[in-house]
């Protein structure tokens, strides 16, 4: 079994952990591009299970390594072939996650953390 670079499309065997061709880290996924149950992101958070996904992204339950909690981590996909499109995607990504980190409402989850790996943005 082999697996793809999402950077530069080198195929790699299953078990690298960075791309041969570019050295780009390597996360597993499955035939539709979710992450797969053992992928560890920003050295923190263990996915175990996709919770749901869609046309924006998906959302995975986790374990936050740090708290020995569980976690939802959202990833967002950027899907625009225009620069400014996707400039506009990511800053709006960042202000909702600075405002999320902010409000505390029973029905609002609670932001403790973003970051961006392997071109992938995280909540």
């Amino acid at each position: 079994m082999y697996v793809y670079c999402d950077n530069c499309g080198y195929q790699n065997r299953d078990k690298a952990k960075f791309c041969q061709g570019c050295g780009w880290k390597i996360l597993l996924r499955n035939s539709k591009g979710n992450l797969q149950p053992g992928v560890i992101l920003n050295k923190n958070y263990e996915i175990k299970s996709l919770i749901k996904s869609g046309g924006m992204g998906s959302v995975y339950l986790a374990t936050d390594s740090r708290f020995e909690t569980k976690c939802a981590v959202k990833e967002m996909l950027l899907q625009s072939s225009n620069p400014r499109e996707e400039q506009y995607m990511i800053d709006s990504f960042k202000r909702e996650a600075k405002i999320l980190n902010r409000l505390r409402h029973p029905t609002i989850p609670v932001v403790t953390d973003y970051f961006i790996e392997s071109d992938r943005y995280y909540l």
